[in-house]
């Protein structure tokens, strides 16, 4: 069917839309863990790629590192109290 909108002629359909939006990330049933432990994970793979020598994939490292980081600011979350419990 087409419809005149705007001076312009569209075409309509009856049928559904098909496309369902998934967060996929939930639906595997898999945790990434919580901001802490990403934040030691990256910091950890970080200084281990940057100590091999590899300074592009620490640097890698290094931002996704400082993106939990802020994220932890953001929160509330310190940073000392996470190092003591580890």
């Amino acid at each position: 069917m087409y419809t005149k909108k705007n001076g312009r002629m569209t075409y309509k359909s009856n049928r559904r839309q098909s496309f369902k939006r998934n967060n996929n990330f939930a639906s595997k049933g898999r945790s990434k863990g919580n901001v802490t432990q990403q934040y030691n994970k990256y910091l950890k793979l970080a200084k281990d790629t940057s100590s091999s020598g590899d300074r592009i994939q620490a640097e890698y490292y290094y931002q996704f590192t400082d993106h939990y980081y802020r994220l932890m600011v953001e929160l509330g979350i310190n940073l000392e109290d996470n190092e003591t419990s580890d």
